[in-house]
């Protein structure tokens, strides 16, 4: 198992959050959260345990790390009550972005629209993509 710091080391080597995410095998580009900046999971290979959020807020992106802002406060004190610490997780969410001005019904209310007006409405119009879909792939790393 590789220590937590070291796997972040070798994660900085790698390249980009979005090009790490692509090649776990989310779909970055059908997602309509394209262009945000991803922040993936962290924890040791072989965890017994993982914490998963719906999605980074304001202060993750900025840390590009999971569960840092208020979440990752009252999930230190849920760790501790149940034995653990976070060094012993794996820590990541079920979507990878931050959607635009933070408010998801009314990101996924335009992104909708605007799939539609890009893509059209036939049966042969392809599908909207949910960024759930988009990053289930790569939840797991």
């Amino acid at each position: 198992m590789a220590p937590l710091m070291a796997r972040r080391k070798e994660r900085s080597e790698e390249g980009s959050a979005r090009t790490r995410a692509m090649k776990l095998g989310a779909r970055c580009s059908d997602c309509p959260l394209n262009g945000q900046v991803p922040v993936l999971s962290e924890g040791p290979l072989g965890a017994k345990l993982a914490c998963i959020g719906e999605a980074p807020g304001r202060d993750e992106v900025k840390a590009n790390r999971p569960f840092i802002g208020r979440s990752g406060e009252e999930l230190d004190k849920y760790l501790l009550q149940v034995g653990t610490a976070r060094p012993a997780v794996v820590l990541g969410n079920a979507v990878a972005c931050f959607p635009p001005g933070g408010d998801w019904k009314t990101f996924l209310t335009l992104a909708k629209k605007k799939w539609k007006e890009e893509h059209g409405t036939g049966k042969k119009a392809k599908p909207f993509q949910n960024p759930i879909d988009c990053c289930r792939p790569r939840l797991f790393e």
